[in-house]
């Protein structure tokens, strides 16, 4: 486990290092215009002309080539419409820029993303070693959840009840508190998916199942403490009996 999470680290940083070396103009939102812009000049003076050879999707396919930028008074730019804007993922813009004796050749890179913003390394780090906790809570509170009894103690016949099961009570608490951590994992899960990661039709599946998980927590805090009235009401009488040397029958309890 300690190796994978060591690799795991070790992969993110990588990652970081070399996304650092490369020439981008930015993180931007997905399905919003995208301002390209270049800068070029001698000594004395911008260049002529700068054109974008191409500008492609994550996946090589071109967008738009060969069209000229705009020149203005320290810069060139060429707006790229919203409705290219469409893929998540690195873009590549491709470029020459002309002077009377010279031409340029350039190129940098701009991802887009559903939020406009990347991962960093510390976010991703965090990430990962909350969920694998809360994954880890989660197992061990469900584990307990099942394993807790739930029936008051019972004599060899098992038909009469000679004593008080307050371990029900921790068995009842646990079920819901693993429903709390499912709904955060699921909530960091959904988060993180709307701000940096493009799920497709899958999305609004997970957050409609989010939503409706934190429209019952309250609901189901009420129902908790309402079983646990009952459950209580119920265990007095039976422990009443018990003391009055009554044998409650387990058929007309639990």
């Amino acid at each position: 486990m300690k190796k994978i999470l060591m690799l795991l680290l070790l992969g993110i940083f990588l990652i970081s290092f070399i996304s650092s070396q490369e020439t981008s103009l930015g993180v931007f939102e997905l399905n919003k215009e995208i301002e390209l812009i270049q800068i070029c000049s001698n000594e004395t003076s911008l260049c002529d002309a700068c054109n974008i050879s191409s500008v492609k999707y994550p996946n090589s396919t071109i967008i738009i080539s060969d069209v000229p930028m705009t020149k203005r008074t320290s810069d060139f730019n060429y707006t790229l419409n919203n409705s290219y804007v469409i893929v998540n993922g690195k873009y590549l813009v491709n470029g020459i820029c002309l002077t009377a004796s010279e031409l340029t050749v350039w190129t940098y890179t701009f991802d887009v993303t559903l939020s406009g913003k990347l991962f960093t390394t510390q976010q991703a780090i965090l990430y990962l070693v909350l969920d694998v906790f809360l994954i880890f809570m989660l197992m061990l509170s469900l584990w307990g959840a099942i394993i807790l009894p739930f029936k008051n103690e019972r004599d060899m016949s098992d038909s009469i009840i000679i004593g008080i099961n307050y371990y029900k009570y921790l068995k009842v608490f646990l079920f819901y508190f693993s429903y709390l951590l499912f709904t955060w994992i699921l909530n960091i899960f959904v988060g993180v998916s709307n701000n940096y990661l493009d799920l497709g039709l899958a999305f609004p599946i997970f957050a409609f199942l989010l939503r409706f998980l934190i429209g019952l927590m309250y609901p189901s805090f009420i129902i908790l403490w309402f079983a646990w009235f009952l459950l209580f009401l119920t265990d007095r009488k039976i422990h009443e009996q018990i003391m009055r040397g009554l044998n409650p029958k387990s058929y007309e309890y639990y």
